[in-house]
């Protein structure tokens, strides 16, 4: 595995990025524990400058019916985002992420910190895992796509944060914004969303 890692172009995965000497098991062909190898090294690396690794999170999500049925019409806009490359999607996540706000206050300012430690390793996985094999990559993306739609998901805290905050990752990649990671900023706090709609259509037809 030795081999492998050593023709990965780390910068591509995140700017600056650079492997470090963490121990790598020598598992011939198993991509996931590579890519899982490759994350380590960003968590390693990210502590290297001063950032904070991601670690088990209790952001205490409200059983508010209210905020749960805006947060599932979040993620299916966030979903359609990243599957359909929609700015008009994104752009209605981050309406009903607002609403969601004035509703549970602080709690999301919880929840979207878990996120971007959460997401950001995750993303960071994806794209190594889609350098070695594309196929696995849109497993693993599928996968996260799949438990944001799924309403049983929605106060399981760490798995949503990390499933929010790669995909969140994923369409702003795929849709050309640069963001840069600031931990003491939440990522959606950081980026520009244009002139959002003002209506909130929690699920078009």
């Amino acid at each position: 595995m030795t081999d492998i890692i050593e023709k990965i172009d780390f910068n591509r995965i995140w700017p600056g990025f650079a492997p470090s000497n963490i121990k790598v098991h020598n598992t011939e062909g198993d991509l996931d524990c590579l890519a899982v190898a490759v994350r380590d090294m960003f968590m390693a690396w990210r502590n290297s400058k001063g950032g904070n690794a991601p670690r088990d999170v209790a952001t205490q999500t409200p059983p508010d019916v209210d905020n749960l049925q805006l947060k599932l019409a979040e993620n299916h806009y966030l979903v359609k985002a990243f599957a359909e490359n929609s700015m008009p999607d994104l752009q209605q996540f981050a309406v009903m992420r607002r609403a969601r706000g004035r509703i549970i206050g602080d709690a999301l300012i919880r929840e979207m910190q878990a996120e971007t430690r959460l997401g950001l390793h995750e993303f960071c996985r994806l794209i190594e895992l889609n350098q070695k094999s594309r196929a696995d990559f849109v497993d693993a993306a599928a996968a996260h796509m799949t438990t944001l739609r799924k309403p049983e998901e929605l106060l399981n805290d760490n798995k949503m944060a990390t499933a929010t905050g790669c995909v969140l990752c994923l369409a702003l990649t795929q849709l050309g914004f640069k963001f840069d990671h600031n931990t003491q900023r939440p990522l959606f706090e950081a980026i520009d969303f244009g002139k959002t709609p003002l209506e909130l259509i929690l699920f078009p037809d």
